[in-house]
């Protein structure tokens, strides 16, 4: 195994070190909260303490991510999309709809334009993007629609869910206290959001494998803390299947999936960094007006 590829092994193995140790360390703290009743703890009921822990955590994660881009040393090429890819990538733009349905129900929009007052501003925001975003990339995928938009059009809402969140924080500083896990399920929720866009990206041939290796960890990671404490409280609990716990169980599965992703691209990758950087020259006549352009474009 050359030294690639036991980067690639590597950071598979901090990933499920940090994802297990977030998911105990909070499932530990959020059982004395859980509700007798459905087995689901309040959203609210997640301690600062572990909230920022596990952000320092990530932070690490983060660090470690920029070294490796910068380093060029995760390696490998993602194949073209094949008929599971397709029915997945599909099936993530169809979760990503559905995670907006439950965002809205969640802010009351189905209540009537009365609520939108009483709306979490940060949730709204999340439902927002994810409806929009599914749309361009059902747009892109299945009707071909021009794609060199696409980082604007991601920035935007990524530039307009921070500033919404921090409108947040000047009218509510204490969500950082007493909705920790709600902001922990919208950072997952956008970390999703860019893997379903790089699983696109592999889908019709254009990949970024590095970026697509490690927002595949970073997601299992986010994903693994915010579902699995709250799945292993429901199935302790009276199991009752509502919409909360249908979605916790699609989440968990959809967490697994990914995390098999990052798996079958560790043990496929051909450990060849350099093959990453010569086609660059390869490519180096081909026009920049493509945003979606492969990875290896830019290098």
């Amino acid at each position: 195994m050359n030294e690639n590829k036991k980067v690639a092994w590597l950071y598979v193995a901090l990933t499920v070190v940090t994802s297990a140790v977030a998911v105990v360390f909070q499932y530990i703290l959020l059982k004395d909260y859980a509700e007798v009743k459905t087995g689901l703890y309040p959203r609210g009921s997640m301690t600062p303490v572990a909230f920022y822990i596990f952000l320092a955590i990530a932070a690490i994660l983060f660090c470690t991510s920029a070294f490796m881009l910068r380093k060029d040393l995760i390696p490998g090429e993602l194949k073209r999309g094949t008929w599971y890819n397709g029915v997945f990538c599909a099936g993530g733009a169809v979760a990503v709809v559905f995670y907006g349905i439950v965002f809205f129900k969640t802010c009351g929009l189905f209540d009537g334009l009365t609520a939108f007052k009483s709306i979490n501003k940060l949730e709204f925001a999340g439902a927002c993007i994810a409806f929009l975003v599914a749309a361009y990339f059902l747009a892109v995928l299945f009707f071909g629609k021009s794609s060199s938009n696409v980082v604007v059009f991601l920035s935007f809402f990524a530039v307009l869910w921070t500033l919404i969140y921090l409108l947040d924080l000047c009218f509510d500083k204490t969500v950082l206290v007493n909705s920790p896990a709600k902001i922990l399920r919208q950072l997952s929720l956008v970390f999703l959001l860019v893997y379903q866009l790089l699983e696109c990206r592999a889908l019709i041939g254009k990949a970024k494998p590095r970026l697509y290796f490690v927002s595949s960890c970073l997601t299992v990671v986010f994903m693994s803390a915010s579902v699995f404490p709250e799945l292993l409280i429901w199935l302790q609990g009276d199991r009752m299947l509502t919409l909360e716990a249908t979605c916790l169980i699609y989440l968990s599965a959809l967490t697994v999936y990914v995390f098999t992703r990052s798996i079958a691209f560790a043990v496929s990758s051909d450990g060849d960094a350099v093959v990453l950087k010569s086609k660059a020259a390869e490519h180096k006549n081909k026009p920049r007006d493509d945003l979606f352009s492969s990875d290896d474009d830019s290098e």
